[in-house]
C-alpha cells in the first residue's frame, strides 16, 4: 500500500490581503500572529498536494513567502509550490530527515537536517547557497532574524550563522540536546535544552 503525506490550503471565500509566513509560528518572536484580515464567508479548500511515499512530521508547518509555500519531509526533502495552486517548483533533498519546518529569509529557505547540515537555499531555484555542520544535526527549526541563523543542535552546540554567507559567527556549548525552535525578543535569545536527570 502506498502511503500518502498531505497538504491542504484553505482560503476565506473573497479576496485577501497576501500575507507571509517566513517562520514557524510566523516571526522569530513566535507570537503565532500576522498584520491582516480575512474576509467574512466560510473558507474554501483550492488545492490539495499530496506527497507519495513522504512523511511530515507533526512539528512541520508549511512557510509562506515570495508567493511559494515551502515544506519539509522525513525523507531529507524539501518543497517549494506555488502558493496559488499548489503546483511544484522545485525539490531539494538532503542526506537526513528534516524533522521541523524551514524558515525563509532575504530569499533564502533555511532548513536544518539530521545528516549534521544547515542548509540555505536559493528560494526561486532550490540551489544551494551554502551549508553549516554541526556535529549531531539538527531537530529544529532555524531561527531567523536580522540577518542571523540561530539553531541548536542535538549535540548540545547552539549556533549564530550569517544568513549571506554561512559564515559561523559564534556558539555556545549547552550541554545538552537542544530539539526545540529557538524564540527572540528584545535582543535576546530563548531557547530550551533536553537535560537529562538521573534516577
Amino acid at each position: 500500500m502506498e502511503k500518502l503525506a498531505g497538504l491542504c490550503v484553505f482560503f476565506a471565500l473573497g479576496a485577501a490581503e497576501a500575507q507571509e509566513w517566513p517562520t514557524v509560528r510566523g516571526n522569530a518572536e513566535r507570537t503565532g500572529a500576522v498584520d491582516g484580515s480575512l474576509p467574512s464567508g466560510r473558507p474554501l479548500r483550492i488545492w490539495v498536494r499530496h506527497f507519495a511515499g513522504e512523511r511530515l512530521g507533526s512539528a512541520m508547518e508549511p512557510i509562506v513567502a515570495e508567493g511559494l509555500v515551502f515544506i519539509a519531509t522525513h525523507f531529507g526533502n524539501v518543497y517549494a509550490l506555488r502558493a496559488d495552486s499548489g503546483e511544484p517548483v522545485w525539490r531539494f533533498q538532503a542526506r537526513g530527515p528534516f524533522l521541523h519546518s524551514p524558515a525563509y529569509q532575504d530569499g533564502k529557505v533555511l532548513a536544518a537536517s539530521t545528516d549534521g547540515n544547515l542548509y540555505a537555499l536559493e528560494a526561486r531555484t532550490g540551489k544551494p547557497a551554502w551549508t553549516c555542520a554541526a556535529p549531531g544535526g539538527f531537530a529544529a527549526s532555524p531561527a531567523a532574524y536580522g540577518g542571523n541563523v540561530l539553531i541548536g543542535s542535538r549535540s548540545g552546540t547552539f549556533l549564530s550563522v550569517d544568513a549571506a554567507s554561512g559564515r559561523l559567527r559564534w556558539k555556545v556549548d549547552l550541554s545538552a540536546p537542544v530539539r526545540q525552535t529557538a524564540a527572540l525578543s528584545e535582543g535576546r535569545v530563548f531557547v530550551t535544552a533536553r537535560v537529562r536527570h538521573a534516577g
